[in-house]
């Protein structure tokens, strides 16, 4: 077969389709004369021959299985405690000297047990959060102002 060229003009390149179009009728009246006189179960297994049902079945299988594979990973690999594990930290152990037990006591400031269900008030009205300001309704944000907020930074 010719390689590929740029088309040089439209009549060779009708000259070529008028050509491959003639091969390709050939081909076709050669399969049809060689399927004659044949049943139909002869016919399907002169055009099944390419394995696709065999290749189709493996690919099925293949993703199914990478599927299982990628969702079962997580669950091997989960460091999570399970629910038979205590989630308390570890008990600290009692020093063996008093001299070493009250070194200890005035190094490290009593700090107060974190409760979950502590509502931290203080810090959420420090920061503002859950405050709510209303926007003058003569200023159209969206409008070309004059407040140029890099002009600091020229």
């Amino acid at each position: 077969m010719e390689p590929q060229q740029p088309m040089a003009n439209v009549k060779s390149d009708l000259r070529k389709l008028s050509r491959n179009a003639n091969a390709s009728a050939v081909e076709l009246r050669e399969f049809l004369a060689e399927m004659r006189g044949k049943s139909p179960r002869e016919m399907l297994g002169t055009v099944a021959t390419s394995n696709l049902g065999k290749s189709l079945l493996q690919a099925v299988g293949g993703v199914v299985g990478a599927i299982i594979l990628f969702t079962l990973i997580p669950f091997v690999f989960n460091k999570s405690p399970t629910s038979g594990e205590s989630t308390a930290p570890p008990q600290q152990q009692a020093p063996s000297s008093p001299a070493t037990a009250s070194a200890n006591k005035q190094s490290t400031p009593a700090e107060p047990p974190l409760d979950p269900d502590a509502k931290p008030a203080k810090a959420l009205d420090k920061l503002g959060i859950g405050e709510s300001r209303e926007a003058p309704l003569s200023v159209n944000p969206l409008e070309d102002s004059s407040d140029d907020i890099l002009k600091d930074l020229k």
